[in-house]
């Protein structure tokens, strides 16, 4: 039976965050100082979230809550995109982010997000937080045998493969589409326990639809030639810049681990219901962009709540409920429009477009395509050594 006790008890604690644990303490009016456990201090600067004065109880929610689908409702305006659900502006605040232009390099948001996704624990698929881990590395934590947290992401490299990455940069400042299309991805994924080669498109568009945390592995150039393939994409498809969606992405996604992080240095209770956000979040595949936009808009409305001193753990948990529904519902859409493919690709009206989509647009690189192409240049005597060079055995 002891033995039973020590097993549960063990898998608990495995489970659980493995998180330092903090203590605050305020340091004037806009520092709070958190000192870890093992002694190390770090300054968080509270630059956009609203703290109420210390002259009453916070926790007590008002009589006059507003309700559910008060607070939730307000639509903003959303790029017209057609795998961008209609509800993604279903939680726009006067404050909520339009613009896809970054204020900061993206570098340096990169690198605040990852230290936000790191003090919420956010699961990322890309081994920078405990929930990243398995149950094993979890274990190995316990033992003191790893960190809690990745310091940084490993097996992840971006690189050009043709051009160098001031020839890139070059070309992207002269407005040169050519060589930014010869910019090619590689990204060790390690579910599928394969090597990506991704292209340009091919990686914006898994971004934007479903795996946004791919943004943690880019870097300035790669970024920058990401924005520029949107905007072929979106002028080639009559679209405008106005429909602009990876900079806004980023900044929502900024905006949300930014206020989740702040919002556990009011109150650690906040833990639990950022692991509920995370669940919702899961709803919503096959939209990543509709998805943070509206988990952004809540946050900004939390703080909002903050402010007029109405924010508590507990206000938030109320309005999870309606939250879920939407994030549902942009999954939903996403289901429907992927559904919308098949029925498109198998219209025999469309044969001619789907024949020159398939051919025209790549989104992995396939060696084999490659390697034909290749082949048709390449003189008899190399071809001579090649054989010889790669013999089987």
């Amino acid at each position: 039976m002891k033995k039973l006790w020590l097993l549960l008890g063990l898998l608990t604690f495995c489970t659980s965050y493995t998180l330092a644990e903090v203590s605050l303490q305020m340091d004037g009016p806009d520092t709070v100082v958190v000192i870890t456990s093992d002694e190390m201090e770090k300054a968080l600067f509270f630059d956009d979230l609203i703290l109420p004065p210390d002259d009453g109880d916070t926790e007590a929610v008002p009589e006059n809550k507003t309700s559910e689908g008060e607070l939730l409702r307000a639509n903003g305006p959303i790029p017209q995109v057609p795998f961008i659900s209609s509800h993604a502006g279903d939680y726009a605040t006067d404050d909520s982010v339009m613009s896809a232009d970054l204020q900061d390099s993206f570098e340096e948001i990169k690198g605040k997000m990852i230290l936000d996704i790191q003090t919420v624990n956010w699961k990322t698929g890309y081994n920078i937080t405990a929930q990243d881990k398995n149950f094993w590395q979890r274990l190995q934590y316990v033992a003191g045998q790893c960190s809690a947290v990745a310091s940084s992401i490993p097996a992840v490299s971006m690189f050009t493969a043709i051009a160098g990455e001031e020839n890139v940069k070059k070309a992207i400042d002269q407005g040169t589409k050519k060589l930014v299309k010869k910019v090619e991805c590689i990204i060790f994924d390690a579910k599928e326990k394969k090597e990506l080669r991704w292209t340009l498109e091919g990686l914006y568009f898994e971004i934007i639809t479903k795996k946004p945390f791919l943004l943690l592995t880019l870097n300035d150039t790669v970024y920058a030639a990401l924005e520029e393939t949107e905007k072929e994409i979106l002028l080639a498809n009559g679209k405008t810049m106005d429909d602009r969606l990876l900079g806004i992405l980023v900044k929502n996604m900024e905006k949300f681990f930014d206020l989740r992080a702040k919002f556990y240095m009011v109150s650690n209770d906040f833990r639990n219901n950022t692991q509920k956000l995370l669940k919702i979040s899961s709803k919503g595949f096959g939209d990543a962009w509709s998805t943070y936009k509206v988990l952004a808009d809540h946050s900004l409305r939390m703080n909002n709540a903050l402010a007029q001193h109405t924010l508590t753990d507990h206000f938030e948990e109320g309005t999870l409920s309606s939250l879920g529904r939407t994030v549902a519902a942009i999954g939903e859409d996403a289901k429907t429009n992927q559904a919308l493919v098949t029925v498109l690709r198998k219209d025999p009206a469309n044969k001619e477009l789907v024949k020159r989509v398939d051919s025209e647009y790549n989104h992995l690189r396939n060696r084999k395509d490659e390697a034909k192409k290749k082949a048709v240049n390449t003189t008899e005597n190399d071809k001579e050594l090649l054989l010889r060079a790669y013999k089987k055995k």
